[in-house]
């Protein structure tokens, strides 16, 4: 098991010095307590497990699980979900990542919030290059003392 390990995180220092998930503007792998590299249908995948913190400029999102598909930059994070960038804090059940368009997909629960705003729903859309997004199902919004619902923001 120990073995196992080490050649988990000698694949991982390798990903990283070939530039596929690490980068300025690419995922960066902070922590995980499992890491598995598999191939799926001919592609790389990565699952991490437990404790999971994976950053990308200023953005820092962690789960409880994670699938990452190293050729297309598409990830999902499951459990616990917390997304932080700046002042803006997302959580929800799961979210699909699109890092090369830089798209978060929030399913179940969302909450997003930053001082200036604070919206809840059951699907969200979020650009974070662009901070904007769509919020969809069970949609409310608090912003500068006004209170918003709606099935679509």
């Amino acid at each position: 098991m120990v073995n196992n390990r080490w050649h988990q995180i000698i694949v991982l220092i390798i990903l990283g010095a070939s530039g596929t998930i690490f980068g300025d503007d690419r995922l960066r792998l902070k922590q995980a307590d499992i890491l598995e590299n598999v191939t799926v249908n001919g592609q790389s995948v990565q699952l991490l497990q437990g404790n999971v913190i994976i950053t990308k400029k200023d953005l820092i999102m962690t789960c409880d699980f994670a699938r990452y598909v190293e050729k297309t930059g598409q990830g999902i994070l499951i459990g616990n979900v917390k997304i932080i960038q700046e002042e803006l804090t997302l959580t929800c059940d799961s979210l699909h990542h699109d890092s090369p368009n830089d798209l978060l997909l929030g399913f179940g629960n969302n909450h997003i919030w930053d001082p200036d705003f604070d919206l809840t729903c059951d699907t969200l859309n979020y650009f974070s290059e662009l901070d904007s997004g769509m919020a969809m199902g069970n949609t409310r919004l608090e912003q500068e003392k006004q209170v918003i619902t709606a099935r679509r923001l």
